[in-house]
């Protein structure tokens, strides 16, 4: 919105500026990851669902693919 006002001049009010409250993210930047004891149980438990489920999260937990990017991938049999 500031680049569309101040530089391209494509609007003349940021109506984000009259927000009178605006909400403040909360920057918590520690992470839980799991043991590779849990990542085990949890792909013994994605095996029983079927070889498309395995296959599907240990490519995400292999390769920290993001669900979007595993389920952009194009497949040949």
């Amino acid at each position: 919105m500031k680049v569309a006002t101040i530089n391209e001049r494509l609007i003349n009010v940021n109506p984000a500026e009259l927000v009178v409250e605006k909400p403040v993210a909360e920057k918590n930047l520690e992470m839980e990851v799991w043991s590779q004891e849990e990542v085990r149980k949890f792909l013994l438990v994605a095996r029983e669902a079927g070889v498309q489920t395995e296959a599907f999260y240990r490519l995400a937990v292999e390769t920290g693919m993001r669900r979007g990017e595993i389920c952009g991938l194009k497949w040949e049999m």
